[in-house]
């Protein structure tokens, strides 16, 4: 009792307690705790008693024993576990001249429990070592004539992998390499290493001998790691900073490097929780994250009401579209340009072809390449093998690394069906812009707009309607998954609708449909996931469709302006007096009924309601 009233013990463990069978509980037990007693029989003295917290959780192990020798005449140490055969090697060594003897064990591990420091293993095929003579030479007497053989253009697009990749194997096979964990970052050189080993010498002799002048040295030592350090950083942030202080995107990934913003963003996912379950398999945490990132879109467009075409927006045909669009064919100078333009650090997509091979090749595939392409444009097939995404979560920054919700989806389709995208979407989008039929007021995805010019414009009208006296009232609209969310056949009602039309319009019905996606992570995948709604998520016709799909939304409302960035939305209106906008407008009611017609869902908790 003095124990638990001056510590407020959980748990109170007493031996020797000398208790028998005669002794009532009621004479040793403490409010408050549940007792757990072993008396010991046949023999005087002994025993144990367990004093428990009722608060605290408790439940039987059923430990069983595994020595099973004698260590000494009163075989004192034990060896307990819940299973036997997760333990190895157990045995009493006979070793001293004492009569205790010590025991051991081996624990039984399925894989290694922490990886910390651990070297990996990637595949590459080896590009700084290819003869590219002889390795473009090859592709060029390649047999591509028998790729063409086939009526289907999905058989055309697989036999041209084949003959490609039977190249791309026999010159650039796929090697195998042990790569480091962690990497230094880019400003550590080999001077920063040398001092820091000659510091850690000096802390292990100081720690050894413990004499002032041994610290003092190993101080003006640290002292000298953290200067070079700093100045390291100093020199390679601020030559980078002007190097590429004319590049924003550049310039921007200095300043999440520099501020450790990205810091552990990219690594793989190691476990994670579902339905309170831990899972450590890769292949089986890909398929929680691809059902986690297809299936609430898919069952959110199926539960959502069908979107009827008749009571949709402006579907009448735009009178000043006078002409259709058409997809010219892609020439062979046009295809070496498409090759050339993408950029050698893209991420390599299902097919396995970089854009770095894919570079090097492209004077001697621009020519088969370029039939393949005009074959996909004349039958007005887009590839199935072209429409499977490869997706991997990645680590928002914030909140539980073993929770799903915590990581957003990054897809990557291949590099040959950004070539055909490309060239459809250029195209349409000089279509487009030479008929003006882009909304005026759209600032995304679109040539000589940014943020800049949305906010620009929504401040210039703010500080005018300021000088006049009036007030402004603006709500900032928020979408719920609205790339994801779009119907398909709507969409293409109103690619029609802008002159989109016959073959063209039928190449891109083939585009969007039998659409696949499935999780990678570190090799490891899921089964793939049909995606049955949306724009798909890193393509480059995706934005433009999205333009177009609600290209024509501010047209319905009326009495005020509607500012966009993609689906950054801010509705704007300018009264006399605050009472004058609220009562003769219905301000932004308009906008709501439209944009609920075309089977968009507005996520009213994060819209917002402001004014000047």
């Amino acid at each position: 009792l003095v124990l638990k009233e001056l510590f407020g013990l959980d748990i109170l463990i007493l031996s020797e307690t000398f208790c028998t069978e005669k002794i009532p509980e009621t004479f040793y037990s403490i409010p408050g705790y549940k007792v757990y007693r072993k008396d010991r029989t046949g023999k005087s003295g002994g025993g144990l008693c367990v004093y428990v917290k009722n608060s605290v959780t408790r439940w039987y192990f059923w430990l069983m024993n595994v020595i099973t020798r004698p260590i000494s005449r009163t075989c004192l140490d034990h060896i307990w576990c819940t299973h036997a055969e997760r333990l190895n090697n157990v045995k009493v060594l006979n070793i001293g001249i004492s009569d205790h003897l010590p025991i051991m064990t081996t624990r039984i591990y399925k894989r290694a429990c922490h990886n910390k420091g651990k070297h990996s293993t990637i595949n590459y095929r080896d590009v700084k070592h290819l003869n590219k003579d002889k390795f473009i030479t090859a592709l060029k007497n390649a047999p591509w004539d028998s790729a063409f053989v086939f009526d289907d253009a999905n058989d055309t697009v697989y036999a041209w992998y084949e003959i490609f990749n039977d190249v791309v194997n026999e010159y650039l096979p796929l090697k195998q390499k042990r790569v480091k964990r962690n990497t230094q970052p880019k400003w550590f050189n080999n001077i920063i290493g040398e001092d820091i080993k000659a510091r850690d010498k000096l802390y292990y002799k100081a720690r050894k001998y413990q004499t002032d002048e041994d610290w003092a040295n190993y101080r003006i030592a640290k002292n000298k790691v953290t200067k070079t350090i700093r100045n390291a950083k100093k020199n390679y942030f601020s030559d980078k900073f002007q190097e590429n202080k004319q590049n924003p995107s550049k310039l921007w990934n200095l300043i999440k490097n520099l501020t450790n913003d990205d810091a552990g963003k990219n690594e793989s996912v190691k476990f994670l929780t579902e339905n309170s379950t831990t899972l450590k398999d890769k292949v089986t945490i890909a398929e929680t994250f691809n059902r986690f990132f297809v299936d609430p879109q898919n069952n959110l467009a199926s539960t959502s009401a069908p979107v009827e075409i008749e009571q949709t927006p402006n579907l009448d045909p735009i009178p000043h579209v006078d002409t259709t669009f058409s997809i010219p064919p892609m020439s062979k100078l046009r295809v070496i340009e498409l090759l050339l333009s993408i950029p050698v650090h893209k991420s390599t997509g299902d097919d396995g072809i970089s854009a770095k091979i894919m570079r090097i090749a492209a004077p001697a595939i621009a020519e088969p390449l370029s039939q393949l392409m005009n074959r996909c444009i004349n039958t007005q097939t887009f590839p199935s093998k072209w429409k499977v995404a490869k997706v991997t979560p990645i680590y928002k920054g914030k909140g539980n690394r073993d929770e799903k919700s915590n990581y957003r989806p990054i897809s990557v389709l291949p590099i040959l069906s950004k070539l055909l995208e490309r060239h459809i979407c250029e195209h349409m989008y000089g279509f487009l812009q030479q008929r003006n039929l882009f909304y005026r007021l759209q600032s995304g995805f679109r040539k000589h707009h940014s943020t800049e010019t949305a906010l620009i414009r929504l401040i210039d009208q703010l500080l005018l309607d300021l000088d006049k006296n009036k007030v402004t009232g603006l709500i900032f609209v928020d979408y719920k998954k609205a790339f994801d969310l779009i119907d398909h056949q709507l969409l293409l009602n109103k690619l029609h609708n802008y002159g989109i039309q016959g073959d063209e319009l039928n190449l891109l019905k083939d585009y969007l449909r039998n659409r696949w996606q499935y999780v990678n992570i570190d090799g490891s995948r899921s089964p793939k996931i049909e995606v049955k709604c949306g724009v798909p998520q890193g393509s480059i016709l995706g934005p433009i469709f999205f333009l177009l799909f609600i290209n024509d939304l501010p047209s319905e409302v009326f009495h005020s302006e509607v500012d966009i960035y993609a689906d950054d939305t801010t509705l704007s209106h300018s009264a006399e007096s605050e009472n004058e906008d609220i009562e003769q407008t219905n301000f932004g009611g308009r906008f709501v009924e439209v944009v609920e017609q075309c089977g968009v869902t507005l996520r009213k908790s994060k819209s917002k309601l402001g004014c000047n």
